[in-house]
């Protein structure tokens, strides 16, 4: 969670106690500013971490902008696991290969033992293995979902000293704009 330094808001309030409708508003701006440069960084850190593409991290995490009433932006994410196919896995078409897959950027392919590659019906491909003897049902294999990633620790680490410093830029500047035109 970030903080905001409360000697910045009296600051802040000192100056534009003329107008303390305002006040708000360049808190809801700046808060907001930041909690997007936040969302971008976020989705870099994820993908940083692991084998997913920036688009896919960016579209599942949401923002819930500040307004002047509600001076709190939130970062939420909800999702369901990653089919594993849509990971760095080999191979990357139905075969009768083994299957090697990784899932974070740091580490090596692994062997999948007892695992295959498969197109259902329904056009769905993923990696797959029995749950039973031959000729048994199947069962998917699947990643971290993407708001597991995102409550990495190595992944928070990244993103909240980045949104600090940004929200105090932010705040800075909008000070600075609005006393000096």
């Amino acid at each position: 969670m970030i903080t905001l330094d409360l000697h910045k808001v009296e600051e802040i309030e000192r100056l534009l106690s003329q107008t303390p409708d305002q006040v708000n508003r360049v808190l809801a701006i700046a808060i907001n500013s930041s909690a997007s440069h936040g969302r971008r960084r976020a989705a870099s850190a994820v993908r940083k971490e692991y084998v997913v593409d920036r688009l896919g991290a960016m579209q599942d995490l949401k923002m819930i902008r500040a307004t002047p009433g509600y001076l709190r932006a939130e970062l939420k994410s909800v999702g369901t696991p990653i089919a594993l196919f849509k990971f760095d896995t080999i191979p990357k078409f139905p075969d009768a290969a083994k299957v090697r897959a990784r899932v974070k950027r740091a580490s090596a392919h692994k062997n999948i033992e007892s695992a295959f590659v498969a197109q259902m019906r329904s056009g769905h491909i993923n990696v797959f293995e029995r749950v039973g003897k031959s000729r048994t049902p199947i069962k998917g294999l699947y990643s971290p979902s993407l708001p597991q990633m995102y409550g990495n620790d190595d992944v928070i680490k990244d993103v909240e000293p980045e949104v600090e410093k940004r929200l105090d830029q932010e705040l800075t500047k909008l000070l600075e704009r609005m006393l000096w035109g």
